[in-house]
């Protein structure tokens, strides 16, 4: 019998069957992963600095103390996993102590005043590692708090109730401008945010107290700020020719830092800020002399989550 036919077919088999093995492997197992929680309290809603999420799920926890160490509990899944806490800023790691059920206790010391990022690590040979970025703010104590109030200006009186930074807070504070004249007993004009601007007609040289006020009862008053705008018109007393001179001042001055404040620190729910101005048209020297001034002073407010506002503005006629 001619069985030279066999050795073909016996090899499409062979690879017909080999095909048929690779195709009932099927899909491979999804790669396992370290999970893991931490008891500490969850931000309400995206991380407030709106920055750049790490790990599985984005994860974040927040801590706050006036200590210089924190500490904090957890669980780990697989138990066996290894736990590290890492300072985002120094490298320095902290202390986990994780036992056999895979629950553990982590703590990290030499805190900053403020915001302090760390991040929690669960590891374990062939599983993904799970990650979770910690916040602890670290608040000034007490009796330093006490200290600064009692060094706090005249103008405290406006400073009543703190609040704690909240982690998220999208509310607008409000301004507050009151202008006092030194003359005819201490007669005051203000504004507000929303308000009607106010139009005063005074002498140049009029001694004024000008205060701006932040108000945020929600999320705290980081800054208020006195903001004025000069324009004066000079004379020359020997040509008769006109001149106008613009002045613009802060107090405090613009962008000397960031009123950003971290969540978790006490802020007070008023904020304010007072300067005495006198208005003589300086500017115009030599031969030239001052004939009027027109000033717009405005308040500008400023949150912890540095949301700011305005007030509407005090508009000065000032004549010689």
């Amino acid at each position: 019998m001619n069985t030279s036919w066999l050795a073909p077919l016996l090899a499409a088999l062979l690879l017909l069957t080999g095909c048929a093995d690779d195709d009932d492997q099927g899909d491979r197992p999804a790669a396992r992963a370290v999970s893991g929680s931490a008891e500490l309290e969850r931000p309400s809603a995206g991380a407030p600095d709106a920055g750049t999420a790490r790990g599985h799920g984005a994860d974040a926890a927040l801590g706050s103390t006036s200590r210089s160490s924190f500490a904090f509990e957890g669980r780990v899944d697989p138990p066996d996993s290894k736990v590290s806490i890492v300072n985002d800023r120094t490298g320095r790691r902290g202390s986990v102590d994780v036992r056999p059920t895979g629950e553990f206790r982590a703590r990290v010391t030499s805190l900053r005043t403020g915001l302090n990022r760390f991040v929690l690590i669960g590891s374990k040979p062939g599983h993904s590692d799970w990650k979770l970025e910690v916040r602890i703010v670290r608040s000034p104590r007490q009796e330093a708090r006490n200290a600064r109030e009692a060094r706090t200006p005249p103008e405290s009186e406006l400073r009543r109730g703190r609040v704690e930074v909240p982690a998220v807070d999208r509310s607008v504070p409000l301004a507050r401008l009151r202008v006092s004249r030194g003359a005819q007993n201490g007669a005051a004009f203000e504004t507000s945010t929303g308000s009607r601007p106010a139009r005063v007609e005074l002498p140049l040289g009029e001694p004024l107290r000008v205060t701006a006020v932040t108000s945020d009862p929600n999320g705290g008053a980081a800054r208020a700020r006195v903001s004025i705008r000069e324009r004066t018109s000079c004379l020359n007393r020997l040509t008769g020719e006109r001149d106008s001179r613009l002045t613009l001042r802060y107090f405090p001055p613009a962008q000397t830092a960031r009123a950003k404040v971290p969540p978790g620190v006490v802020l007070p729910r008023v904020e304010s800020r007072t300067v005495r101005l006198r208005f003589t048209g300086a500017r115009c020297s030599g031969p030239w002399s001052p004939a009027r001034s027109k000033v717009l002073l405005w308040a500008d407010a400023t949150n912890a989550h540095e949301m700011e506002s305005s007030s509407a503005p005090v508009q000065l006629m000032l004549r010689g």
